[in-house]
């Protein structure tokens, strides 16, 4: 809040104030203040670019069309996305096709409502080409992935009662090797689970930096 009057104070601090203020970004789709914000970013190229880190908040399906201008984000911007919450439609998200949004290395999902309805949209999460890191806390999701990540880092609370098969689904798909930091909270792992357990995280010892 204090960059913007410095920028029209000292016009020479303009490029420098932009870098800082559009280098992150929390959009609302059903605040006033994003619905301002919404006509900059769909217009102007040169603030789109300096977009690195979103964080979306979209609770309704009718507000979708605020989300248009994410389109126009060229691939391999962002470097991460926190999505705080989506409506819960038995579809695919259609943001999840965007250039943009695909490339992006780093993904969070908050409330994860919408993967429950909707499996297919963790799925297509999980084929972003770029993802080298995922955090998540999620309920009970029937997965199926048979391709290989080669996530960094996994941040994973679940929360339903089948959390041992969604857990080695994604543990079996990232390559050995490429684990470096992972927190897990798991609700339903029992005792019996620990030597299975053990023997899930053996490939990812070797890298394993933070457990």
């Amino acid at each position: 809040h204090e960059l913007a009057p410095s920028a029209l104070t000292c016009q020479s601090w303009l490029p420098t104030v932009r870098t800082v203020l559009y280098r992150r970004i929390h959009f609302n789709t059903i605040s006033q203040r994003s619905a301002k914000l919404e006509p900059t970013l769909r217009t102007s190229t040169s603030i789109r670019s300096l977009i690195r880190h979103l964080v979306i908040s979209h609770p309704e399906s009718s507000k979708e069309y605020m989300l248009d201008w994410l389109t126009l984000l060229p691939e391999n911007t962002l470097l991460s996305l926190n999505i705080e919450r989506m409506p819960i439609v038995k579809r695919p998200l259609s943001l999840l096709k965007y250039p943009a949004i695909r490339t992006t290395p780093q993904i969070t999902i908050g409330r994860s409502e919408f993967l429950h309805d909707e499996p297919s949209n963790l799925t297509m999460i999980l084929s972003f080409p770029r993802l080298e890191g995922l955090s998540m806390l999620i309920k009970s999701v029937p997965l199926r992935f048979e391709g290989t990540l080669r996530l960094k880092r996994l941040s994973l609370g679940i929360m339903g009662d089948d959390s041992p098969q969604l857990l080695e689904t994604l543990l079996h798909a990232v390559e050995p090797h490429c684990l470096n930091k992972i927190d897990l909270f798991l609700r339903n792992l029992k005792a019996e689970h620990v030597a299975w357990f053990t023997e899930l995280l053996l490939p990812h010892l070797p890298n394993l930096k933070h457990f």
